[in-house]
């Protein structure tokens, strides 16, 4: 009778000691999701930078070498549009001079080219969920413990979650009860978000692409095509938009 009890007191404590463990090792432990990080060649510093943000982070971290969109023959890319419509920027910032269209700049070509084949390549590769980064991201804090949480309680119908963004008051849907996630009505901003498969499968069904990376996110999130949900308040950052530094210049706001 004496082992039994001491049986059964060790194996209790045995149980609370893994649990105990196993909650700590999920804390710190870096995350088992596949993630890209967009970096120019010519820019080791954001790589530098980059690396330091999202290294203790992820086990799986693959740069992409990011397309310079001053090269790119854009008569021969059925991928993207040069020309969209600054109808919807004008309605969300009124400082935009507004023009009924404007030609995506240089830059914004070569982001969404390199956004663009990140999503292929993660479909090609059977990737169930994939983050993807630009290297201007900066991480905050507590940042796998609120990524794990928000990815557990997100709605089962989600396509993107947005770690990172630019919002006005209207941009972000209504609580998902309970939980700190909102549903997107409609974010600026492609520098930190994460896509399930499906999610990749309707962006690579929605050819071309027909404005800047961030507006066009943005566009299939407020029609209904791209189910969105933001963690509130955000997990990540930039260094600066469009500030010093950026090597994408804004049409939005020639």
């Amino acid at each position: 009778m004496y082992v039994e009890c001491v049986c059964t007191v060790l194996i209790i404590l045995a149980v609370v000691v893994i649990i105990m463990c196993h909650k700590r090792y999920s804390k710190t432990s870096k995350l088992n999701i596949a993630a890209f990080f967009i970096n120019l060649d010519r820019r080791g510093d954001r790589l530098k930078h980059c690396l330091s943000q999202l290294t203790p982070h992820f086990h799986v971290l693959d740069r992409y070498a990011a397309v310079e969109g001053r090269y790119v023959d854009t008569l021969r890319e059925p991928r993207l549009t040069l020309f969209y419509d600054l109808a919807e920027n004008k309605k969300w910032d009124a400082s935009i001079r507004f023009q009924h269209t404007r030609r995506m700049t240089h830059g914004e070509i070569g982001c969404c080219l390199s956004h663009r084949n990140i999503w292929e390549t993660a479909y090609g590769r059977n990737i169930p969920i994939v983050a993807i980064f630009e290297d201007d991201v900066v991480i905050g804090s507590m940042f796998k413990l609120r990524l794990r949480r928000a990815l557990d309680n997100c709605p089962r119908d989600w396509d993107i979650l947005y770690l990172g963004y630019i919002t006005n008051n209207g941009g972000l849907g209504e609580w998902v009860p309970g939980k700190r996630l909102r549903h997107v009505k409609l974010l600026f901003g492609a520098y930190a978000y994460i896509l399930r498969r499906k999610g990749l499968q309707k962006l690579i069904g929605a050819l071309p692409i027909d404005r800047p990376i961030d507006n066009f996110l943005g566009k299939l999130t407020e029609n209904g095509t791209l189910n969105g949900y933001a963690i509130v308040p955000p997990i990540a950052d930039q260094i600066e938009y469009g500030g010093y530094g950026s090597d994408i210049v804004h049409s939005a706001h020639l």
